[in-house]
């Protein structure tokens, strides 16, 4: 399973992605860390704490409910250990946070981003018209594409013409 935060694939060695019970699990600390959360582990409560600005939200191992500042929600799974790290269903990192989370069976990717999906502005838009397709983008990344047969590369505009990979 690979796993994409904010565009840019998350490779982590000590903690792969799993499905158990129908629900994909993401390894907290690395997706979460990599959004800019500070996260915080209780061993004698077993809880994790990923906080972010003013809001906190506290999930535990074992338990199908988490705490979003003073108020509490449910889960239909819980949150395990293994290994000495904590995997949490992606579905409720979501709801808990209010990232982007998507999960994409066909390829098994998951996506989890912090910038908004939905309704963005015209100017933060790219329409490759090729395709038909419009893409949104995060307002400080210029971005160019090239569409090659059947492969469209975006690239930073700073990376257009360096023979870079694009992202």
């Amino acid at each position: 399973i690979a796993v994409y935060v904010n565009g840019r694939e998350l490779i982590t060695e000590e903690a792969a992605p799993t499905i158990r019970h129908n629900r994909t699990f993401l390894p907290q600390r690395a997706v979460t860390e990599e959004l800019g959360y500070t996260v915080a582990w209780n061993g004698d409560k077993k809880e994790v704490t990923l906080t972010k600005g003013d809001a906190s939200v506290v999930m535990t191992i074992g338990k199908k409910s988490y705490r979003l500042g003073d108020k509490t929600a449910s889960m239909d799974v819980a949150p395990y250990l293994e290994k000495d790290r904590t995997f949490i269903p992606a579905r409720y990192l979501g709801e808990a946070t209010g990232l982007s989370v998507k999960w994409m069976p066909k390829a098994r990717v998951v996506t989890v981003v912090s910038y908004p999906q939905k309704d963005a502005p015209a100017g933060q838009r790219i329409y490759v018209k090729e395709v038909d397709m419009s893409f949104v983008l995060p307002k400080d990344v210029e971005i160019s594409y090239k569409l090659e047969g059947k492969s469209l590369d975006f690239y930073e505009k700073s990376n257009d013409d360096a023979g870079s990979d694009g992202f």
